[in-house]
């Protein structure tokens, strides 16, 4: 029944793609080819040129029409996604450097990233800035470690003190983050670890000297999460009211290891060890009639399989309550379903992440078009139109590539909001 339901879904897909605006018919001649026209767009937008965001949109207006999804014009529809993408982050940058664009502009694998990966909750001026301190910083290891600059990019676009009750922690500057995570060591731990996931870990907030010392003491720790008990609890505190030991001492990672604390305490433990030997994490918070409390969410994998584990620190009473979490990336406060979501990635290939984030894109595009009631050019040989059967066919395939893919997910929730979805589809 799946795979029957699969092959029908890719049977319309092969079928092509969808729309072209009305400008894009006006932009650009039948006679001249789609790859011509991606390519005119592409180093418009490098350039910097007026109106190449419009340049851009038409043509992946047209990539959208034209192009059937299959290999031989896949990768021209990546490119004219990224495009069209890399065309909407500099019209937004108004403080982007020359030397930065430059950058990107020679390295691809790095370009298709940063473009793929930056958000719209991100901000994109400082997503840009912090992309050109790495640069400064070492461009030779950027480019040897492309997923790991740019989940800097997309965690450290906004950085913010991480509180626990009292006890904030300022997060370390970029590069010296950097550099922890390009190590030779924790380089290998995360080699396999989507970007989508990747941002769990990079998010540290503790010092450098902290990471180095959780490193050494649990590297070969397999489940982080049972640290969150090995953290005695401050019982003069929680019965007496008394100031915390580790308050009054000073709030690091081998302080709270040596006088305890409370579950905000003994949450950041496990979060920030798990961070510091390559495991994302998660801190967890949640209120019950009988107060709040905090535990740790963090990755298990085996071979190519992956779940978050939410059960560490998690009392009885907090079992059926929603747990949530500040995701490191948006900074929205999220609940922990959505973030186990976020495990699907691991097993998908960073192809089939890029051509999930493509297809996400061109749906939301489609979408666009037709909520501004745009005037579609019918040119010969184009296979779709601005629908919302033909938006969902491109959903469908990009949480087929990429089932962890949120924007995908979001755009069917916006339709299923809007009314815009029947009760088949």
């Amino acid at each position: 029944m799946v795979l029957k339901a699969v092959l029908s879904l890719w049977c319309v897909l092969g079928l092509g793609t969808s729309i072209v605006a009305q400008d894009a018919a006006e932009t650009s001649g039948p006679a001249e080819s789609l790859a011509e026209q991606v390519d005119a767009a592409y180093q418009a937008t490098i350039a910097r040129e007026e109106g190449a965001l419009q340049l851009a949109t038409s043509a992946f207006d047209r990539a959208l029409a034209h192009t059937d999804l299959d290999a031989r014009d896949l990768e021209l529809f990546l490119d004219a996604a990224e495009t069209y993408r890399l065309a909407q982050l500099i019209d937004q940058a108004q403080q982007l450097q020359p030397s930065t664009l430059d950058f990107l502009a020679s390295n691809d694998e790095l370009r298709r990233s940063f473009v793929f990966q930056v958000l719209d909750q991100d901000n994109v001026n400082a997503a840009f800035s912090v992309l050109e301190q790495l640069r400064r910083h070492d461009p030779e290891r950027v480019l040897n470690h492309p997923e790991t600059s740019v989940a800097l990019c997309v965690v450290h676009d906004q950085p913010e003190p991480m509180c626990m009750n009292e006890n904030c922690v300022t997060p370390p500057s970029v590069t010296d983050v950097f550099d922890v995570y390009t190590s030779n060591r924790l380089s290998r731990s995360l080699r396999n670890m989507p970007i989508d996931l990747r941002v769990f870990v990079v998010d540290s907030v503790a010092s450098i000297e902290e990471l180095g010392w959780a490193n050494q003491r649990h590297r070969a720790e397999r489940n982080v999460g049972r640290l969150f008990h090995n953290i005695v609890y401050d019982m003069n505190h929680y019965r007496l009211g008394r100031p915390k030991r580790v308050s009054e001492i000073g709030y690091t990672l081998p302080n709270i290891a040596k006088y305890g604390g409370v579950c905000v305490d003994q949450a950041y433990y496990a979060t920030q060890v798990a961070k510091s030997i390559g495991v994302p994490s998660v801190y967890i918070r949640a209120s019950s009639g009988s107060g709040g409390h905090a535990w740790v969410g963090y990755l298990q994998t085996r071979g190519r399989k992956a779940s978050w584990n939410f059960d560490e620190g998690r009392y009885t009473e907090y079992q059926e309550i929603r747990g949530l979490a500040q995701h490191p990336q948006t900074r929205e406060s999220t609940d922990d379903a959505h973030i186990a979501l976020q495990e699907l990635a691991f097993s998908s290939t960073d192809r089939e992440r890029m051509e999930g984030v493509a297809f996400a894109i061109g749906a939301r595009r489609l979408g666009e078009i037709r909520a501004a009631n745009g005037e579609l050019s019918q040119e010969k040989g184009s296979l779709r139109t601005e629908s919302v059967v033909d938006q969902l066919e491109l959903l469908r395939a990009a949480l087929e590539r990429q089932p962890a893919e949120m924007r995908a997910w979001k755009q069917f929730m916006a339709l299923a909001d809007a009314g815009e979805l029947d009760d088949r589809q």
